[in-house]
């Protein structure tokens, strides 16, 4: 996985994965050449020595890395992700907050512990949950405890893994680290280098009173923060409030019904709180303790509701498919994600295409609460010219929840298609087999026209045949795909969509319209 952002020359590796930094990427390169490791289309690096791997000791060769993967960067997203983050974090300090240095993108978080170390077992088994809970969500995260920001800062940016550093020792600690990590511009440390100023406590062995002439304010201002003859202070996240509630009992609970009138309950007060708010749930998390260990319940909405009759059956739903014979004695509903109500104006005559939209996504939240998130599906485009490799197939709430929190007037299930898709879905089956069968046919040469397909072993006559439409694929690809569409119409009334290949002349079925 490679980044890239637009600059003068084109765009440029702004961050990669490990695996991309193996085969030799780094930021700053131009993405032409970092994408020039991988050979098209077959996802193995380019040999770098004088020629390429081979077997040894008759061992195969290792197995080809993934092809590479790049993505436009989005600073913006990246920035508001951050503070999610920042947030999230409030459930180990009150006071977080996201850097800003005003010269690059941030890339840390603060969190002031002063007396919440003893909630946590001490600073040190603080930050040991910390790194665990982003571990659990896919984070590589570096942390310091320092007494002040920037030493904070600089300890975690060029520490080893893990850094406290007890009260009164700072300074002793940054000694060795370079001047890079006191947050100043790279001009100010080009210029340091040149002088032989590498680390802290090289600059701190300068006159103080000659730094400021030399080098400007900022260098100085620095060196006192991380030091702490200078406050700094970082701006603090909104404290957000957990919606949740929870619901205990001294006998186990087992029956459905019983289930069903305390999430009323529950969920009634959270509604409440969300209309206040004038806010909707998207998702909500129902938690539950019992004799043994029973598995959590994620509704997820396509948009934001305060329906509650909807979420009522949807929870009924799901609760079909877990065993209460045991009992419970706590449930607890947890507001995971919630969005902005649409306003939605009163008109004389009701709207059919609005009310039909809204059926459709209650419908598929239905159908996913009862068999499954991962059994509804829906098809997103992609840019291939195989039909086959043209989509792919997601879970419907997932993209759809997402887009409704972002947009929550806009209906998330359903697009408005422009011209040329109106168009392309003319021509397109509304059947398509993953993988096209192969057919016998009957016909006239040298047109080369269809008379009779036989597919498992049933012919078929062809009474009308339209085409053809030829798809080929780009020079870029290893193996080149020619074909050559016609869609055609049978005796028994049926329409396929079937192709030649140019390369073998041989004839497959697609799909059927």
């Amino acid at each position: 996985m490679v980044f890239a952002e637009r600059a003068r020359a084109g765009l440029r590796v702004i961050a990669c994965s490990r695996e991309a930094a193996r085969m030799g990427v780094r930021p700053g390169w131009p993405l032409a050449e970092a994408l020039a490791l991988w050979p098209t289309g077959t996802g193995a690096p380019r040999p770098t020595g004088t020629g390429a791997p081979q077997r040894t000791g008759g061992m195969p060769s290792p197995p080809a890395p993934a092809p590479a993967i790049w993505r436009r960067s989005d600073p913006e997203a990246d920035r508001q992700a951050l503070h999610a983050v920042a947030q999230a974090c409030q459930r180990y300090a009150p006071l977080t907050g996201v850097e800003d240095s005003g010269q690059n993108p941030p890339e840390a978080i603060f969190l002031d512990i002063a007396g919440c170390e003893h909630l946590h077992g001490g600073e040190r088994k603080l930050l040991q949950d910390l790194m665990k809970d982003f571990a659990r969500q896919g984070y590589e995260a570096q942390s310091a405890v320092a007494e002040t920001v920037g030493a904070a800062w600089a300890l975690a940016h060029h520490g080893n893994g893990m850094v406290s550093v007890p009260a009164g020792q700072q300074q002793g600690a940054l000694q060795g680290l370079p001047v890079a990590a006191l947050r100043i511009a790279p001009e100010i440390c080009e210029a340091l280098r040149q002088l032989q100023v590498l680390t802290i406590g090289d600059l701190q062995r300068l006159p103080r009173i000659s730094l400021p002439s030399r080098f400007g304010k900022e260098l100085l201002r620095r060196l006192d923060e991380a030091l702490g003859t200078r406050p700094e202070t970082f701006a603090a996240e909104k404290f957000v409030e957990p919606l949740s509630r929870a619901w205990t009992t001294e006998y186990p609970l087992a029956s459905q019904r019983g289930l069903d009138e305390v999430f009323r309950q529950l969920l009634d007060s959270l509604l409440e709180t969300l209309a206040v708010r004038r806010a909707g749930l998207l998702d909500l998390r129902c938690e539950f303790t019992g004799e043994r260990p029973i598995e959590p319940i994620v509704l997820r909405l396509s948009r934001p509701t305060g329906d509650e009759k909807h979420l009522r059956q949807l929870f009924s739903l799901r609760c079909e498919r877990h065993d209460w014979a045991a009992g419970i004695l706590k449930m607890t509903l947890e507001v995971e994600r919630v969005g902005w109500l649409a306003e939605r104006s009163r008109s004389l005559f009701d709207d059919e295409e609005e009310q039909s939209g809204r059926a459709v996504e209650g419908l598929l939240e239905r159908l996913c609460s009862r068999l499954g998130e991962q059994a509804v599906l829906r098809s997103v485009d992609l840019p291939d010219p195989l039909p086959e490799r043209s989509f792919r197939l997601e879970p419907c709430l997932a993209a759809a929840a997402s887009a409704g929190a972002a947009s929550a007037s806009t209906s998330t299930l359903r697009e408005v298609p422009g011209p040329m898709e109106r168009l392309r879905a003319r021509h397109r089956p509304c059947r398509l087999l993953l993988k096209p069968q192969r057919l016998d046919v009957l016909s006239i040469m040298p047109e080369n026209r269809l008379l009779r397909v036989i597919w498992h072993g049933q012919s078929q006559a062809v009474t009308r045949i339209w085409g053809p439409e030829r798809i080929e694929t780009g020079w870029w690809r290893t193996q080149d795909v020619r074909r050559d569409y016609y869609r055609l119409e049978t005796d028994r009334g049926e329409h396929w969509w079937v192709f030649r290949r140019l390369d073998s002349g041989a004839w497959f079925l697609h799909g059927w319209f």
